[in-house]
């Protein structure tokens, strides 16, 4: 499967500007998901930040509404201050049931 996403937001003086994409891949039970997201805020119109990711998911069904997942993301963020640059690094692990 593709998926993508457009995401744009205001507030006051600032907006905030989003996409992704990805693709999720059925493998036996597991599904795989690659996902790339890319963010930039403004203000007024200048730039005030900016932050890139790439995420990786897998999902494992333990029932027909319950699943367990772990996700890997890495990416990075820049903002308008010089040198202000921020490693987006996260681990995720759960369990989704859907009532």
């Amino acid at each position: 499967k593709l998926s993508g996403s457009y995401e744009r937001a205001s507030l006051a003086t600032f907006d905030d500007k989003g996409y992704a994409f990805g693709v999720s891949a059925p493998l036996g039970p597991i599904s795989l998901d690659f996902e790339y997201a890319r963010e930039k805020t403004t203000n007024n119109g200048a730039f005030v930040s900016k932050a890139d990711a790439i995420n990786f998911r897998v999902n494992y069904p333990l029932s027909k509404r319950t699943k367990f997942y772990a996700l890997v993301s890495d990416g990075d963020s820049n903002t308008a201050v010089v040198g202000a640059k921020q490693s987006l690094t996260r681990y995720m692990v759960g369990v989704r049931h859907v009532f």
